[in-house]
């Protein structure tokens, strides 16, 4: 038995729970992510990292994003109940896009990027809404329906029928555009040694540690140690290439 499903080759199941589970787990993460950053430091911050496009960099798009904070944090929790997700999930997804925009013209890094993954999938749960059965929708689109074919949908369907999963089979391939291009651009970027090496690696490191003053100390081993740095970058190749 393998303990992991494709579900970009086949994305029907014999059970909703997995999607379910994903719902109440990304909003929840997304949720925990979003409080622990604080936003409202952003409007005192020195300069700016990229200020590029120029709308996005505004004093007053700074200033509104603690509010947005808790507005996205509300969308979520209905999210995570399931409960109107084409456009809780649909609103969350594109307010924290937005709001991340905002943020990369100040300081750009993981926090970042990671959460941009985030609202992608957010979007496909709102616009593959109807495949999510268990929550609090899938409990209205029961209301008309008489007790005893609730309690056989309880029991469980017939064999032949199946639920479908599309969110994960499109972000199995949202994912995997990713981590082509960040491939790709390595390749463009060149030289080919440098990667090789891990020296990029180090270098990304020190610079962003300079630029925002913030050390990392788990990253410390890597920029002293070469050898480690290179052992970094060949596991992460092999990461992306298996998720390709």
């Amino acid at each position: 038995m393998s303990y992991f499903v494709n579900y970009f080759e086949n994305d029907s199941r014999s059970s909703p729970i997995n999607l379910a589970v994903a719902r109440v787990l990304l909003g929840v993460y997304i949720a925990w992510r979003v409080i622990s950053l604080d936003w409202a430091i952003y409007q005192e911050w020195p300069w700016a990292l990229n200020n590029q496009p120029n709308f996005l960099y505004q004093d007053a798009l700074l200033a509104v994003l603690p509010l947005l904070q808790w507005v996205l944090v509300g969308f979520l929790f209905l999210f995570v109940v399931g409960f109107g997700i084409r456009w809780t999930a649909g609103l969350s997804g594109l307010l924290l896009a937005f709001m991340l925009s905002v943020k990369s013209t100040l300081y750009l890094a993981g926090t970042v990027e990671s959460l941009f993954v985030c609202s992608y999938l957010l979007l496909l749960f709102a616009f593959f809404h109807s495949d999510d059965v268990l929550s609090v929708d899938g409990v209205r689109r029961t209301k008309h329906q008489s007790l005893k074919d609730l309690n056989a949908f309880l029991k469980g369907r017939d064999k032949d029928d199946s639920y479908q999963h599309r969110p994960f089979k499109w972000g199995l391939i949202v994912v995997g555009l990713m981590y082509l291009g960040s491939a790709w651009g390595k390749i463009m970027r060149g030289p080919a040694e440098i990667w090789l090496s891990g020296t990029e690696l180090q270098r990304d490191l020190l610079y962003f540690q300079e630029v925002t003053g913030l050390a990392r100390p788990l990253a410390q081993p890597l920029i002293h140690v070469p050898e480690l740095a290179w052992l970094g970058f060949v596991s992460t190749t092999i990461f992306k290439v298996g998720l390709l």
